[in-house]
């Protein structure tokens, strides 16, 4: 299998985007640490997979918190030889669908900060441990809207485009050490929650049905790799 013998940590792994994700790299054969703060969505996450023999294990986690996370990762090294994958999936308290000025500027910057700060606590932590066996891969996602400007993202938009800076900084730092990094831009999983509640908000604004909004969303995509190391 694609993953047969790795490991592999997915932060906020109890949501819906990580969740799936989680399982994805397990079906593939990885040891999939599933982190987060909620116990119990961790564990409804992980139950089934280990139900189904494969290698999961939840644990509890403030991706914010720089010694948690610092901590943690020293545990998987120890416990496991080192990490190979990590995947940022956290929420953050983004503001999407609405206009900058009806958005205070604390609510503002506060998405940002908490987005940019987790991948960064993540993302470095695990590219620095990657580096030292000049192997691994550090996963951001963001929306197509951080790179095409549409109207009424607020916050989302901006912190997106943050995020997919610094995915290509750790390219740069660490690319020379063997250590990929890549950034997944999405259209949006209209299955999820939160990105269900957005797009319809959206629709809303624009004037035009759920269904014709996707659409005109579909036609637009592109598939693209956001960055990667240097000479990968």
């Amino acid at each position: 299998m694609l993953l047969d013998g790795r490991v592999a940590v997915v932060y906020g792994g109890g949501a819906a985007v990580g969740g799936t994700v989680a399982q994805a790299f397990a079906e593939q054969g990885a040891h999939v640490i599933v982190a987060g703060r909620t116990p119990s969505s961790l564990e409804t996450m992980v139950r089934p997979l280990a139900e189904r023999g494969l290698r999961a294990e939840a644990v509890q986690l403030d991706a914010l918190a720089p010694d948690a996370v610092e901590g943690h990762l020293d545990r998987v090294v120890a416990e496991h030889g080192g990490i190979d994958v990590s995947f940022n999936a956290i929420s953050a308290p983004y503001f999407l669908g609405g206009s900058l000025h009806d958005l205070p500027v604390d609510d503002f910057v506060r998405g940002i900060a908490d987005g940019i700060r987790s991948n960064f606590l993540t993302g470095v932590g695990a590219a620095r441990r990657m580096a030292e066996r000049h192997r691994g891969v550090v996963l951001g996602i963001t929306a197509s809207s951080c790179h095409r400007p549409l109207a009424d993202q607020g916050s989302f938009s901006v912190a997106g485009a943050a995020i997919e800076a610094l995915c290509r900084q750790i390219a740069a730092d660490y690319g020379p050490h063997g250590v990929r990094a890549v950034c997944i831009r999405s259209a949006g999983s209209p299955d999820a929650p939160g990105v269900d509640a957005a797009l319809t908000a959206l629709a809303e604004e624009e004037g035009i049905s759920r269904e014709a909004f996707e659409a005109r969303m579909a036609e637009r995509i592109v598939p693209q790799a956001v960055t990667r190391a240097p000479g990968v």
